[in-house]
This record gives C-alpha cells, structure tokens and sequence, in this order.
C-alpha cells in the first residue's frame, strides 16, 4: 500500500531518535529523526492523510501516543517529548 511502518512498529526507531536527540524533542524534529531513519522517500511523506498532516505526521502520532500509555516517553509541554526521567 504505502510502503509506511505501521505505528507500533516506529516505536523502537522514535525511543531511539529521542535518545539521540538528547532525550528530548519537539514534534518536527522527531518527524525529521524518524523519517531518516526510516529512509522515507519524499513520496512516502507526500502521502495525505486529512487536510492538516500526511499520513506519516498521522502514524508517527499515534506511536507517540502509544508510546506515552507505555510509559516509554512523557510530554513535557506543547509539542515537546522526552525520555522519563530515571
């Protein structure tokens, strides 16, 4: 279909670019993180999902939000993301 992982497969390669992000992000530079890891091609993050995102936006925020019910990551305010704090 799209070729996309679906969103509970990203969850590894988001705790991951998180952590290389120095365990805290926002929004768009986990998108960026992720999708380069993932080696998205550029018609894969063309992909519509609604009007406001593509469905990779779509995917990536449902792993954060399942991520978020694990316990796995934490917002820290609007459109921020981090590691728990251990």
């Amino acid at each position: 279909m799209t070729g996309l992982p679906k969103a509970k497969e990203m969850t590894p390669v988001l705790l991951e670019a998180l952590q290389r992000l120095g365990g805290t992000a926002t929004v768009r530079e986990l998108e960026d993180a992720v999708a380069k890891k993932l080696q998205l091609t550029t018609e894969q993050l063309a992909i519509t999902h609604d009007r406001s995102r593509s469905e990779y936006q779509y995917r990536l925020a449902w792993t954060r939000s399942y991520a978020k019910k694990a316990g796995l990551i934490v917002s820290t305010q609007r459109n921020h993301w981090s590691l728990p704090s251990a």
